[in-house]
């Protein structure tokens, strides 16, 4: 009898081992699941939530998930940092931009300046509801209280490209590449303010920099880049960022052609 219960014991070991390794998110469901409803609380609900939503760790990866426990601990407690950020964040990428804006202004208002990054997360929203000066306003917010970084700064140009403001954003993707230089986010959207600025001789060198800079990218510098996409996304992604940077120089090539014809 003892050394059956040892067989047993085992080959259970060696079936948790086997399902473990091949259906790795079933089992973290369960276990979550479990220990959540042994000792519900916000902080582990939004450690659960936060375990789901990152890019880095793909096989972790599960939007719908990490959505879920973020509402368990929004009704826990609605005022937990983070909670409310990182629900605007999904509704941002669901396109829900109206929910989102309640949430993100519900988070700065209970932390303001605490949270640099809501004002980076409310940015985002406003500038896809084509409210691109107000984007712009928290953008610049964000770079008085925290360091700033290339994406953020990227996105920043993005904004006051759309707002015809080609001679900022210009001055602000120059900003970011004496930082960054070579970065292809940065001289994807320099090539498109010199464009606006009808420097076209300027803008097909950066193209050609640009078309360089693209080939580089890597999917963990895409993941690093799009922290709360989902990982499956990364080689589109990839695809089509390398695509837009080549139909621009082109496009640029195709203008200055036409450009140095008529003259």
């Amino acid at each position: 009898m003892v050394r059956r219960n040892g067989v047993l014991i085992l080959l259970g070991l060696v079936l948790i081992t086997a399902l473990a390794y091949f259906q790795p998110q079933p089992l973290l469901v369960v276990y979550e699941d479990a220990l959540f409803a042994l000792a519900p609380s916000a902080e582990r609900a939004y450690r659960y939530g936060d375990r789901h939503f990152s890019a880095l760790t793909p096989e972790e990866y599960n939007i719908a998930r990490a959505e879920y426990f973020f509402h368990k601990a929004e009704a826990i407690d609605a005022t937990f940092p983070g909670v409310q950020h990182q629900l605007a964040r999904i509704d941002f990428l669901h396109a829900n931009f109206p929910e989102g804006i309640k949430r993100i202004n519900r988070e700065i208002e209970t932390y303001g300046e605490k949270n640099p990054n809501a004002y980076y997360i409310r940015a985002l929203i406003l500038g896809y509801q084509g409210k691109y000066l107000e984007a712009a306003a928290d953008y610049e917010t964000y770079f008085t209280i925290a360091p700033a970084n290339w994406a953020v700064i990227n996105d920043y140009s993005w904004v006051l490209l759309k707002a015809e403001l080609p001679e900022a954003a210009l001055a602000a993707v120059e900003w970011g590449l004496r930082e960054w230089p070579g970065n292809p986010w940065l001289l994807h959207n320099q090539v498109i303010a010199l464009y606006e600025l009808e420097r076209y001789e300027e803008a097909l060198q950066v193209a050609e920099a640009a078309t360089t800079a693209v080939e580089i990218v890597s999917r963990e510098g895409w993941l690093i880049a799009y922290p709360g996409n989902d990982p499956l996304l990364a080689d589109e992604g990839i695809a089509t960022f390398k695509k837009a940077v080549y139909d621009n120089k082109e496009k640029v090539r195709s203008t200055l052609e036409a450009k140095n014809s008529d003259e």
